[in-house]
């Protein structure tokens, strides 16, 4: 299905983003190489969930890191040495995606526990999919709606022309390294949830939440105090031209210092599907994140054309989507204790 994908002509899709027409052609060769490592991204997801779920969180972190250096360098080699550019970029990503899989899947292949991945006895088990994709496929198409309205927002940065793409993309790279660090904690989250609720140890999930809220607003306070207070610099391994730093830091001025709230808002439907509730965080996470940068993208942006009324958009719709799923956790908490007690007391 992602091969068919990537065979799909790309250039009117990204012309109804309103790519500029210079950069089109890059855009279609990026997409169309990147495309091959999705299967492997996919894998390494799926190793890491399944060692994180049974406490393991430290591997995960290692082969990402290692991917993440290995993705780096490479970089440097194929775009400065080998000047592949664009292409050089895509490619570079691809092997640092193989990398993470393979070293994700060999861990798994290599245990000695019950998780041990035995490549010749896979098959489908109809209860366990069933679960799977109770949990899955709501999260799925949160996933899939947030990176639609995403697509929206880039074509408002489109309409800025090529140099205001080009800040977006560096200042996109830097976020999504924030971004590693906070859904890292969230993963956490949601597997020790989990493991404690199958365990009826519920006072021990509160603690849970409670240490991931503090981690969180801490590590990414200070990652985006730090992208803050040095993006220039950040920005300047990306490119040395004046203006596209300046488009860059004026998206980072506005989403840096308030990332926390991102990593809030994805705490607490990560606890929610550690218990097993998945469909109501994913439609509040897409009626407040989706529904409010819609508003603003149509309503209040083209009052006010920059790209900073534009990314205001973040924060806001990350403190919507907070209150909403805070209200929405603190309702599920409280059924859940309930059937607790009263499974107590048909005990007794």
């Amino acid at each position: 299905m992602l091969h068919g994908f990537r065979k799909l002509e790309l250039p009117p899709a990204l012309e109804i983003l309103g790519t500029p027409e210079d950069v089109i052609g890059l855009s279609v060769l990026y997409m169309r190489i990147y495309f091959l490592g999705m299967p492997f991204f996919m894998l390494y997801n799926y190793g890491a969930a399944i060692l994180r779920a049974v406490g393991d969180t430290k591997r995960p972190l290692l082969f990402l890191i290692i991917s993440g250096v290995t993705n780096a360098a490479l970089n440097v080699v194929l775009v400065v040495c080998v000047h592949l550019d664009v292409a050089g970029v895509a490619i570079a990503t691809v092997i640092s995606q193989l990398i993470s899989s393979v070293l994700v899947l060999s861990c798994l292949m290599r245990s000695e526990s019950s998780y041990r991945l035995h490549l010749a006895k896979l098959k489908i088990r109809g209860d366990y999919l069933k679960q799977i994709f109770q949990v899955g496929i709501p999260a799925g198409i949160q996933s899939t709606v947030i990176n639609l309205s995403n697509a929206l927002l880039q074509s408002s940065v489109n309409s800025f022309g090529a140099t205001a793409m080009a800040g977006y993309t560096a200042a996109n790279n830097i976020l999504s390294f924030m971004y590693v660090s906070v859904n890292s904690v969230t993963q956490a989250c949601m597997s020790f949830t989990s493991q404690n609720y199958s365990a009826g140890k519920f006072k021990r999930m509160d603690r849970v939440l409670g240490d991931c809220l503090i981690f969180t607003v801490i590590t990414a306070g200070v990652m985006g105090t730090f992208a803050y207070a040095f993006g220039p610099q950040v920005l300047g391994v990306y490119t040395e031209e004046e203006e596209v730093i300046r488009y860059g830091m004026e998206i980072l001025s506005i989403t840096t210092i308030p990332y926390f709230l991102c990593g809030i808002m994805d705490l607490f439907p990560g606890s929610l599907r550690g218990m097993g509730h998945s469909g109501v965080p994913m439609i509040l996470s897409v009626l407040g994140t989706v529904g409010t940068r819609l508003i603003w993208i149509f309503g209040v942006f083209p009052q006010h054309r920059s790209l900073y009324v534009l990314f205001i958009s973040y924060p806001a719709s990350w403190f919507i989507t907070i209150v909403m799923q805070v209200l929405c956790f603190y309702f599920v908490r409280k059924k859940v204790w309930a059937a607790k007690v009263s499974e107590k007391n048909r005990k007794i």
